[in-house]
């Protein structure tokens, strides 16, 4: 479970090789108008997060083989 800050957005560490498949609030899927991606950074807004406790799902598409930054999950041979 995650707490909530109510009416602030929740930021969280991306990285560079890892495409999100599933964003997930309680599990219902978060509206795409609802989060942003950047290079370093997935972006929740604080409209899609409840006040109370709540379980984030995530879901990505790693390719470890294809990993050069070394950041996160990478095959080294």
């Amino acid at each position: 479970m995650v707490p909530a800050t109510p009416g602030q957005d929740l930021l969280l560490n991306r990285g560079q090789d890892v495409a999100l498949r599933v964003l997930q609030v309680d599990g219902k899927d978060v509206d795409e108008s609802l989060y942003e991606l950047s290079d370093k950074f997935l972006t929740i807004k604080a409209a899609a997060l409840p006040t109370e406790p709540f379980k984030l799902t995530t879901e990505v598409l790693i390719k470890p083989q294809e990993n050069t930054s070394l950041d996160g999950l990478y095959k080294s041979r």
